[in-house]
């Protein structure tokens, strides 16, 4: 009886370990890219302050940088816990209005080095979105201090909780129309903006998972 209250007590106290756990997002590189993934022509939009051109981005509809009152700025730290993150992310159109293909990195916990990498063709026309896909090139772009290597991946674990990347897709300003921002202010820029979605869905991480089951499988076995 001891070891099954004790089973209990740990299965709670990790699982609520678990609920109260949180990955930050805390920057975004949104780029022009080769076939290959290799960053090429030259367009960049970031979550770094005062460099390239800012992404802004929203989560859910709620803004996370570039907020009322504070418009120009493009720095981000985004908690998330478990569940389903949709993201919506506006660049102002740079060197030109279309991409042949577009990637993205995105960063964890102030790292420098990236965490989930994708790529995929721009949507330049109406219709379905193009496929993705993760990226595995060596030339991509990251903050300051950053290998500039893509991760290779499309999930990134931190102790308790796995967010992986279910969707993202890149579009020609002609496609959605729409004005968020300009290069270095949230705020219409009189002309229609790349726009993008992407998705992230955060669970427990496998060992969470595994060590609250086979605890559980435990008591059971303990109560027969």
């Amino acid at each position: 009886m001891q070891l099954t209250t004790f089973t209990r007590l740990a299965v709670a106290l990790f699982a609520a370990a678990s609920a109260s756990a949180q990955l930050r997002l805390t920057d975004v590189f949104q780029f022009s890219t080769a076939s290959n993934g290799a960053a090429s022509g030259g367009q960049l939009w970031d979550t770094e302050q005062g460099g390239s051109f800012g992404i802004w981005v929203s989560a859910n509809g709620n803004r996370l940088n570039g907020q009322a009152g504070d418009t120009g700025n493009q720095t981000l730290d985004f908690e998330m816990s478990e569940g389903v993150y949709n993201f919506q992310i506006w660049g102002q159109v740079g060197s030109a209005g279309s991409l042949g293909f577009a990637g993205m990195n995105l960063f964890f916990g102030d790292s420098a080095e990236a965490s989930i990498s994708v790529f995929a063709e721009s949507q330049n026309s109406p219709g379905p979105v193009p496929s993705f896909m993760a990226n595995t090139s060596a030339s991509t772009f990251g903050p300051p201090g950053s290998s500039n290597a893509a991760s290779g991946s499309l999930s990134f674990a931190d102790g308790d909780l796995t967010a992986t990347l279910t969707s993202y897709f890149y579009a020609a300003p002609h496609i959605f129309g729409l004005d968020e921002g300009s290069g270095f202010n949230r705020a219409p820029g009189g002309g229609p903006d790349f726009y993008g979605e992407f998705t992230l869905e955060v669970v427990p991480a496998p060992a969470t998972t595994a060590f609250i089951a086979g605890a559980g499988l435990l008591a059971s076995r303990r109560r027969r």
